[in-house]
């Protein structure tokens, strides 16, 4: 009623024009905040329940769900990821010597690194570093024969007239069946304009060139580019070609004249594949790779006859003894009918398997000069020893794929024969073996294979009488290839 009554009043004060304040207004009942309910007890501090953001976090992790569980992340360090230093560092090496043999011209050497490059099982072969004066060769392999690349690497240091410089060059050297040749430098920037601009002219490896080599010099003109006028010209420079004749590369910075006006220098650099007159070595000191393996190994081999004649040798010493034990052995009887024998050792069984996998012709030792059966040094056939590394590597290969751990003595037998491969190459380059000696100890291994072939298939091992077959035909097909 009250509020009722103050509002009659405003009302009224307001129709009679009267001035209100709005302080005096009372505030809508409508509007007015809900009644608060009367306040609990508060409750002891340690009776209170905590805020779900309070709670310990292993309380939070038992009422979240096990679907929308998030897995906690461990400060502590995570284990390094396998890196490719390892085998960077490897293929770094590998590359160096690679380059060092190239370089060499060590055909038997760079064979071995390619063979580690291709498998990683192989170990990087032992080596060392020499520092030695080396007399090779220069070759400008990239330059074809009829052609001589000239190069104007740059002007420098010219004089303020040169605003806008370009080099222009008329090649001297005209024939009939050679037209006239030119070139010119795009603008370049004073005072040291870089142009490295390369342009190559076609010539004739005749004594008519070397003739006008020997009495003329390349002359180069340097101008200046106007946007409205003509190219003015700045002054010329010569450059020698008599270098030429027993030079593959020749360099020389030559000075720009107008009269007796220095304008500035030019750089300029000629090449061609090889001198016109001669070749053109170079001595230099080089660090070079030296395969220690390779070296030990590399010594004269015996000849086919002289070993052959060792392994003779080395027979008779074997049967010798043997003669002698059994001669002392046997008691001294007057008739070969009533002499009494000693009693023959029962065989073990590792000596029975060892038999039955034999033919009877080696257990009897007839063909006890003959190689073995896997060893790499007794195989002389170069096509045989590639065969072989074929089958070692491929067998490497099934290997790796299904991430098995190869057996050493596989990995062992690879390197044996790329090693056995390279030392071979290397004798017959340096003459250590011959072609015909070689031939000649081919043709007996060949007997030899068929030998074995034959043996091993009467004895019943099928399988080591395809491998000497083979063996023979492989031969056989690298001497008739050999011989034509």
């Amino acid at each position: 009623m009250v509020g009722y009554k103050t509002c009659q009043k405003l009302l009224e004060a307001l129709d009679s024009g009267l001035p209100v304040e709005s302080e005096s207004i009372p505030p809508d009942p409508a509007r007015l905040p809900a009644a608060k309910p009367p306040a609990k007890p508060a409750q002891p501090a340690a009776q209170q329940p905590k805020r779900k953001s309070e709670l310990p976090v292993e309380q939070l992790q038992v009422k979240s769900r096990p679907v929308e569980q998030q897995p906690q992340v461990s400060d502590a360090p995570r284990p390094a990821a396998p890196s490719a230093s390892g085998s960077d560092e490897r293929s770094q090496i590998l590359l160096h010597l690679l380059n060092s043999l190239d370089k060499q011209k060590n055909v038997a050497g760079a064979r071995l690194i390619k063979a580690a490059f291709a498998n990683p099982h192989l170990p990087i072969p032992k080596h060392h570093w020499e520092t030695r004066e080396v007399d090779s060769e220069v070759r400008n392999d990239d330059v074809p024969l009829d052609q001589l690349e000239l190069t104007i690497v740059a002007c420098r240091g010219l004089t303020a007239d040169a605003s806008s410089p370009y080099v222009y060059v008329a090649f001297g050297y005209i024939k009939d069946d050679l037209p006239a040749q030119k070139t010119q430098t795009p603008v370049g920037t004073p005072p040291n304009a870089v142009f490295n601009h390369t342009h190559r002219f076609n010539i004739q490896r005749k004594k008519s060139f070397m003739a006008y080599c020997e009495r003329k010099r390349q002359t180069l003109e340097l101008f200046n580019k106007r946007l409205l006028f003509s190219s003015t010209s700045l002054g010329k420079a010569e450059v020698s070609l008599a270098p030429l004749l027993t030079r593959s590369t020749h360099s020389e910075i030559a000075q720009i004249k107008n009269g007796r006006k220095l304008v500035g220098e030019v750089e300029v650099r000629l090449r061609l594949r090889q001198p016109l007159n001669g070749v053109h070595r170079e001595r230099s000191i080089e660090q070079l790779a030296v395969l220690d393996d390779v070296a030990a190994a590399l010594s004269p081999p015996p000849q086919p006859q002289q070993q052959q004649q060792q392994q003779q040798q080395q027979a008779a010493a074997v049967r010798r003894p043997a003669a002698a034990v059994t001669a002392a052995a046997a008691p001294a009887v007057t008739s070969p009918s009533t002499a009494q024998r000693p009693a023959a050792p029962r065989p073990s069984v590792a000596t029975a398997r060892a038999a039955a996998t034999r033919p009877a012709a080696v257990a009897q030792g007839a063909v006890d000069d003959e190689p073995d059966d896997d060893s790499v040094d007794d195989i002389v056939s170069n096509d045989v020893l590639e065969h072989e590394l074929e089958l070692v590597t491929k067998r490497l290969d099934e290997l790796s794929a299904r991430k098995v751990e190869p057996p050493p003595e596989l990995v062992d037998r690879q390197q044996a024969l790329q090693i056995k491969i390279n030392l071979l190459a290397m004798q017959v380059e340096s003459g250590a073996v011959d072609m015909d000696s070689y031939l000649g100890l081919l043709q007996q291994h060949v007997v030899l294979a068929k030998k074995r072939a034959v043996d091993y298939k009467q004895a019943g091992n099928i399988e080591l009488a395809k491998k000497f077959l083979s063996r023979a035909k492989i031969i056989e097909a690298e001497i008739k290839q050999s011989l034509e």
